[in-house]
């Protein structure tokens, strides 16, 4: 199809507002693109095969073609009434932001007969609008964590000196009359024991906060599962565990070595703890690629979690669902803190006597 324009002035505009152009005129089939078309992908003028449906099923990033196709996968030849924001695949393989439009040109009989659209490059104001987003997200759950935080400290805190306060005055009328003082001291030995360890646990959270100054390297899911099947070895024998591992998914992701480990180990070692007193622990480990970010599950068939009760409860500090010696309340407090100061998520999926599922986002 020849170009619809008289002559470049025409290729020059469109230059000038850095668009690409294409016409397809739906009843012969022929269709024309414009060079700037060709251009703001990467590639020269008639580099790749333009047509329509190339553009959507080959070019189109795969979530956004719901804009352009029906559910039967066809066209939606009604245009496009308001510029959309795409992603478009670039020739060196990568996705880059444009503005699109379409409109329909109908006959008399309101027959679609032909199709007009436009690209504009968006990618670097679109991505600008997510970077301010992502930070604002960012801010806010901070923002969440330093209250929570807040909380945390002046709640645990005031027990303990409440506690003191409390113990105090009995030591100080022991010694006024003379009377023993060895039963009170064991009191507020055992209160400064427990002051200390919640100290040490503020500390460790204080610590988690400060993560986005850690440096991240590349990591392999296999070397930090390999690190701490090592230490869990003794455990996962004497509940003759049975786990899985596919990490082929998503092999590596950028991160800090120390909190991946915590992060895998603390679930691990839960998924044990936890276990179903008549059936042998099974833990399924995977990752996989979403959206272009990774995932890590892991899923086990233990004792789970009764999330219409605990939901909000879950990843709080000193909350356990189960009677465990060791049971501190710290694990999946840290754990969450460790993967959101690092901007991902976590998120579980569990049913009581089914065994839980922990899906984190990086």
């Amino acid at each position: 199809m020849n170009s619809p324009f008289e002559n470049n002035l025409y290729e020059v505009i469109l230059d000038a507002i850095n668009a690409g152009v294409w016409v397809w005129d739906i009843e012969s089939g022929n269709e024309w693109w414009s060079d700037k078309y060709y251009t703001l992908l990467g590639y020269a003028p008639g580099e790749i095969k333009a047509s329509y449906s190339a553009f959507i099923y080959e070019l189109v990033h795969p979530d956004d073609r719901h804009y352009l196709i029906d559910e039967n996968y066809n066209p939606i030849l009604t245009g496009v009434t308001d510029p959309i924001e795409i992603r478009l695949k670039v020739k060196n393989g990568s996705y880059k932001w444009f503005e699109a439009t379409g409109k329909i040109l109908l006959n008399e009989n309101g027959k679609p007969v032909k199709m007009t659209g436009s690209i504009i490059d968006r990618d670097a104001s679109k991505n600008l609008q997510i970077k301010l987003e992502d930070s604002v997200e960012v801010i806010s759950e901070q923002n969440k964590r330093l209250n929570n935080f807040a909380h945390i400290v002046s709640h645990n805190l005031r027990a303990h000196a409440a506690n003191i306060q409390a113990i105090l005055p009995v030591i100080e009328d022991s010694a006024t009359n003379n009377t023993p003082v060895h039963e009170s001291l064991v009191y507020l030995k055992n209160i400064s024991s427990g002051l200390n360890e919640t100290i040490n646990h503020l500390d460790e959270v204080v610590k988690v906060q400060t993560a986005i100054n850690l440096l991240k390297a590349p990591i392999k899911f296999k070397e930090i599962f390999d690190a701490v099947i090592t230490v869990l070895t003794p455990a996962i024998r004497q509940s003759n565990a049975i786990i899985t591992t596919d990490f082929s998914g998503c092999p590596q992701v950028n991160y800090v070595y120390a909190y991946l480990e915590s992060i895998v180990f603390n679930l691990l070692s839960n998924a044990i703890k936890y276990r179903h007193p008549e059936r042998s622990p099974l833990i399924n480990i995977k990752t996989f690629t979403k959206n272009e970010k990774c995932f890590l599950e892991i899923a086990d068939n233990g004792l789970g979690i009764d999330l219409k009760q605990n939901k909000d409860k879950l990843f709080g500090m000193y909350k356990v669902f189960h009677k465990h010696a060791d049971a501190k309340g710290m694990g999946l407090f840290i754990t969450k803190n460790q993967i959101e100061s690092l901007g991902g998520k976590i998120t579980v999926q569990s049913e009581p006597e089914k065994g839980s599922t922990f899906l984190i986002q990086f």
